[in-house]
């Protein structure tokens, strides 16, 4: 029970908590109109050869976003005696309604969907369609879900029952275009990270191909064509084990460790801290077992765990330059066979590779680490700019905070 005498100025309490007392609470069958979708029988290909019509499937739906493209077509004879008068305008919300229920994408193109997708039609005087988007996958669905059916899912009267806090039109407004905003900085600054994967992509392929000079002077390093791949002549070339030595890690159990601040790395990286270290950093280890071949740069001293290979002798090359050249190689190719994929170091240090000098590694790294750091800051805009969004759209949908419509 809320009680009402400690409710604060201008709230009212109702099935939905603490609310402004200006917003009502609807069913969403009273707010939209909706359209369940059908899908073709899947066992007569020819409602799905030579398919020109886009279907959508609740895989086709990303989280918040748009839907521009299907995996899956079907075929004008599906249009013609199953689907006709289902195809739904690009610019309709989408929502999903079993097993993953609550999704919701809007759709930029034409085109027919699944019986597990619900096509919303808000009904303007009502709730605007930005509302709905943001506030569907708000909801806790268990105690909606349809009992006469085993699973996650909800059936038609379910979904018309569903409760919606509704704001005045214009707040509805400002709160989608608050959230649209955040929403859209995290995409731009997914549009960054992607852009910045390509660009250390081609920097990495350029380096390891021609060494550390400039696009324009490509052309001119003289080049040494090996079995795998090429590099510059002036590299030197030789046996792995002629420039880096490779150990096998030191086994821990999770009841072994202590409290502290040495990473312990396994084949998949940093998973636990203890408070002793057996390797010197700077570090790179190599997943040895489970994720075989994954690469690790430990920029302290570290515990390598028994799941690893780590570097026990750079031989004075660059510790970071190593780490880049390892990615190079795909280890993966060197699993031993056994039931249990793992990595053999003596399989490894067999292994032909070419090595710059060490003013020629320092280039490299210098280069490579740019765009790292580069990348690991707009890593951490898009980490901030998602707990931004999580808490603007709790916040904002249960009115803890309020915007602006002035």
């Amino acid at each position: 029970m809320i009680d009402t005498d400690a409710l604060p100025e201008g709230y009212k309490a109702t099935q939905l908590g603490m609310l402004p007392k200006d917003w009502k609470i609807k069913k969403l069958g009273d707010i939209v109109d909706f359209k369940l979708g059908r899908t073709p029988p899947r066992n007569d290909l020819q409602y799905w050869e030579n398919g020109i019509h886009p279907w959508v499937s609740i895989s086709d739906m990303p989280d918040f976003g748009d839907i521009t493209f299907t995996k899956e077509t079907v075929s004008q004879l599906a249009y013609d005696t199953i689907l006709k008068g289902k195809m739904i305008p690009k610019e309709t919300l989408f929502m999903s309604f079993k097993l993953t229920i609550g999704r919701t994408s809007i759709l930029k193109i034409d085109a027919f969907h699944n019986e597990a997708i619900a096509a919303i039609f808000p009904k303007e005087s009502e709730v605007i369609r930005d509302f709905l988007y943001f506030y569907l996958p708000t909801i806790d669905y268990s105690e909606y879900y349809d009992t006469a059916i085993k699973g996650k899912t909800l059936n038609k009267a379910k979904i018309k029952s569903l409760k919606i806090p509704l704001p005045p039109l214009p707040e509805q407004h400002a709160i989608a275009t608050t959230l649209r905003t955040v929403q859209e900085a995290k995409e731009r600054t997914d549009a960054v990270i992607a852009a910045t994967k390509v660009l250390k992509a081609a920097m990495m392929k350029h380096m390891f191909t021609y060494g550390p000079v400039p696009l324009e002077e490509a052309e001119k390093v003289a080049l040494k064509e090996t079995e795998n791949g090429c590099y510059p002549e002036r590299w030197r070339e030789g046996r792995f084990d002629e420039f880096i030595i490779l150990q096998r890690g030191f086994d821990i159990t999770k009841d072994e460790q202590r409290n502290g601040i040495v990473p312990v790395v396994s084949s998949s990286g940093i998973k636990s801290f203890h408070n002793e270290f057996r390797a010197r950093g700077p570090g790179v280890v190599i997943g040895r077992k489970g994720t075989l071949g994954k690469v690790f740069y430990i920029d302290c001293d570290y515990w390598p765990h028994d799941t690893s290979l780590w570097v026990k002798d750079f031989k004075g090359n660059n510790p970071k330059f190593v780490y880049y050249l390892l990615t190079t190689l795909n280890l993966k190719t060197l699993d031993t066979g056994t039931s249990n994929p793992t990595l053999n170091r003596n399989y490894v240090h067999a292994l032909k590779i070419a090595m710059p000098d060490l003013e020629d590694q320092t280039i490299i790294v210098s280069i490579l680490s740019s765009i790292d750091q580069k990348l690991t800051a707009e890593q951490s805009r898009r980490e901030a700019l998602d707990t931004l969004f999580t808490s603007l759209l709790h916040d904002l949908m249960i009115a803890k905070i309020r915007v602006s419509t002035a």
